[in-house]
């Protein structure tokens, strides 16, 4: 049974990795239009074309898109760390390259991790 339940946890982690890594790509693609944006806007502020405002508002938007793009990729990092205790190996050491929800098969649980979790960590998880 605690078997089992690592093996879920590891699933879940592995799959919210996933869902991050196409989130970092959905969001790469859109910081790289926001900037062409920003560019563009800025040519046109120069050239009396556009308003300041606008431009703010688009340089605000790109601000906003690239602490999202941090948060992600810490919060990745985090769902790294614990899948890596999950399957038994030290964090710094263990990585899972981006892949955004391609198929591939999640890590395998040594089979040690599970017979050594104590009943009580099982419990509060």
């Amino acid at each position: 049974m605690v078997r089992l339940a690592v093996q879920t946890d590891v699933a879940q982690y592995y799959f919210t990795l996933r869902w991050m890594d196409a989130q970092s790509e959905i969001l790469a693609h859109t910081v790289t239009s926001y900037q062409e944006q920003v560019r563009l806007l800025t040519v046109q502020v120069n050239t009396g074309i556009a308003s300041p405002l606008v431009l703010n508002q688009a340089q605000a938007q790109l601000q906003s898109t690239v602490a999202q793009q941090h948060d992600i990729a810490r919060a990745r990092g985090d769902e790294e760390h614990a899948l890596a205790i999950l399957c038994g190996q030290a964090a710094p050491s263990f990585t899972v390259a981006p892949n955004p929800l391609q198929e591939s098969a999640p890590p395998a649980v040594p089979a040690g991790v599970a017979g050594g979790c104590a009943p009580t960590t099982a419990r509060r998880r």
